[in-house]
């Protein structure tokens, strides 16, 4: 069956349900039980489709276009450079930390276009950065590569000779560091183009995979129940699929390449379908759309794969190379939506096999939890940004060393803020298609007309910590922000379109990609499309190799037991000295309004007696620096009204 006729008649389906097609996806086989009969009929002569497409590489034409820029994306380009970020804070748990110190962030412009970006890092330091050409035009595809910092940046030819490089759309970039093979590929229906590069960009090989459609991602893991030619990992791909239809699809599907990334297969069934269990998605159907973050793979080859899937946080996890899986809620304080039921989420592993999980949730924060059983069980959610943001989307992790990670994302310190959507409503084509918890419309997108959204990246060296500090930095310049307005949707956010990326370079440092499509004067609008950047932190911690005692963190103590709740009573009252969790006091130093006060040990318990009936003044400050078995520094400091 054609391409053309699958469309047409998929469309003829879709229009019976007042929804518009725009791509299909591939089938599954016998182990798509949790379809109805119509789309494992339509599925089934996919398959045939793929079938003729598997075992050989597909030649690709690729017209040549020209791309000129629009005005304004000239003047975005002219008007963005490198520039110095804002200092950061230390926080926990959403309050901040005093007397630590904190990162500063850094942007380097890459002077070229730029849309979901992705990065990677290679061995030797060198980045690559996944540019466009102009997407009025059809999308031309630009691999960036810098082997100074991201100072200056030379654009990589996929096509030798070609300075057009392939048509298509959803570039997509992820560097194999373990082999110093990168790959890239961009959406081609019915395949996508993969292209292989082993000598950091010079030349490129290229395979195929087909039948699958938007929103794809790539990743490698180590072979568990096969056998690999050419390359010795097994390369994953997974996209919408099953029919994808205006804004969401019905499944998500993975393929694999044991051949190095010429040809692939479907590994089997797919990691996320409908919930027939589930009253929401589209159409009262449970289709929870099928939009995944990055795949990542651990040392015994367990993949995992993130999205919000149902108005929750889940991972699908296979331990036999995607053949079957299994769905693991990590949280329960949901995930961000509006026309669509929640999106995708990002996971890493660090060097111990540790998971790492982030993600927006209802309240339209970012916030982590962490598995030390290969995703079995997982921590309590803990916020990732600063007090003041109180708005964010997008939230992309890497790992490094055991606990340390990065995570970057858009956030804003001055939007108007919630309540925020929970459900979508037909016809799920507007991002105000969809209800607050109250059944109350969204606000209206004039509400926003004042924010500014900056680009952050915050770092953690005690990630499995139940109460970890983060050190965060705005990355970008101050009044330089990357958006402004009400453009930052729950799904998709303005010129960053549908996600970010971040990477752990060898030295221990965090590189995030952004796109920045606002120049320096607020009076002027921004560009629909930006510019490509790339942020790093100046002065954290680093995420791999030794950790210097002076970059681990001060713990933060836990309220004292009888500290005064509201205000502070002019009288004698006894405070009593807990621990971090999983750690244990030595010594304690107690301080009001600046005077010493002697911390004694009872029964094993720090205890601290204050007398505030001999201070004036109409507030107490009250400071517990204490010290841990182990050496480590806690803290607790708080100020109140006298009563």
């Amino acid at each position: 069956m054609s391409i053309r006729k699958s469309l047409g008649e998929v469309g003829r389906r879709a229009a019976a349900l007042g929804v518009a097609l725009v791509l299909v996806g591939g089938a599954f086989g016998p182990e798509s039980s949790a379809l109805g009969e119509d789309e494992e009929a339509f599925l089934e002569e996919a398959h045939h489709e793929e079938a003729h497409h598997e075992g050989h590489s597909l030649d690709f034409e690729f017209p040549e276009f020209e791309h000129p820029e629009s005005p304004d994306q000239q003047r975005i380009r002219a008007g963005i450079s490198d520039g110095v970020g804002q200092r950061g804070v230390a926080h926990a748990g959403g309050r901040l930390i005093a007397g630590a110190a904190a990162p500063t962030g850094e942007t380097r412009s890459t002077g070229y276009l730029a849309v979901e970006p992705t990065l990677g890092i290679f061995e030797d330091g060198t980045i690559v950065y996944m540019g466009v050409g102009d997407l009025i035009a059809p999308a031309v595809a630009k691999i960036l590569r810098s082997r100074d910092q991201g100072r200056t940046w030379q654009e990589l030819d996929l096509v030798p000779g070609s300075r057009e490089d392939p048509v298509g759309q959803d570039p997509f970039l992820r560097v194999d560091r373990a082999t110093g093979r990168m790959f890239q590929m961009h959406l081609t229906p019915p395949c996508t183009a993969v292209f292989m590069s082993d000598d950091e960009g010079d030349t490129f090989s290229t395979g195929t995979v087909c039948n699958h459609t938007d929103h794809q991602n790539l990743w490698t893991g180590k072979p568990v129940t096969s056998t690999t030619s050419g390359y010795p990992k097994v390369i994953y791909y997974c996209a919408y699929d099953g029919g994808a239809l205006v804004f969401f699809s019905t499944l998500t599907g993975c393929s694999k390449s044991l051949d190095g990334g010429r040809t692939f297969v479907r590994t089997g069934a797919p990691p996320y379908g409908p919930d027939p269990a589930s009253d929401g998605g589209y159409l009262g159907t449970g289709h929870c759309d099928g939009g995944t973050g990055h795949g990542v793979a651990d040392a015994a080859g367990t993949i995992f794969l993130p999205r919000g899937y149902c108005g929750q946080p889940f991972v699908a996890i296979s331990h036999d190379e995607g053949a079957t899986w299994e769905r693991v809620q990590v949280a329960d304080n949901g995930v961000a939506s509006d026309r669509i039921l929640g999106h995708e989420a990002s996971m890493a592993v660090d060097t111990a096999g540790n998971l790492y999980y982030t993600w927006i949730a209802v309240d339209r924060l970012p916030y982590l939890v962490s598995s030390r059983d290969h995703g079995a069980t997982w921590s309590a959610p803990v916020r990732i940004s600063p007090p003041k943001v109180n708005e964010a989307w997008g939230a992309f992790v890497d790992a490094g060393a055991p606990g340390r990670i990065a995570v970057n994302y858009v956030g804003t310190t001055n939007s108007p803020g919630g309540p925020f959507c929970v459900r979508p409503l037909p016809p799920f084509l507007s991002p105000t298609d969809c209800e607050t918890a109250a059944g109350d419309p969204p606000r209206d997108e004039s509400e926003y007309d004042n924010t500014t959204w900056d680009g952050y990246i915050s770092v953690t060296v005690d990630a499995l910590s139940p109460d970890p500090v983060f050190l965060t930095a705005a990355v970008t310049p101050p009044g330089d922000p990357l958006l402004r307005g009400g453009t930052c949707e729950a799904t998709r956010c303005g010129a960053q379109y549908d996600f970010l990326d971040t990477e752990i370079a060898p030295d221990g440092t965090p590189w995030a990609a952004f796109v920045d499509a606002c120049g320096e004067d607020p009076k002027e609008a921004c560009a629909s499309i930006g510019i490509g950047v790339v942020a790093r932190l100046k002065g954290g911690p680093p995420l791999y190799g030794p950790l210097p005692e002076s970059a681990k963190p001060p713990l933060v103590l836990p309220p004292p037991r009888n500290a005064p709740a509201e205000c502070a009573p002019r009288r004698r009252f006894t405070l009593g000295l807990s621990a971090p969790l999983g750690k244990r006091l030595r010594s304690a130093r107690v301080f009001a309004a600046g005077h010493t006060v002697t911390a004694a040990r009872r029964d094993g318990q720090l205890f601290a007696t204050i007398d505030l009936s001999r201070f004036q003044g109409d507030r107490v400050t009250i400071r517990v620096l204490a010290r841990t078995k182990r050496g480590r520094e806690a803290r607790f400091k708080r100020s109140y009204p006298m009563c």
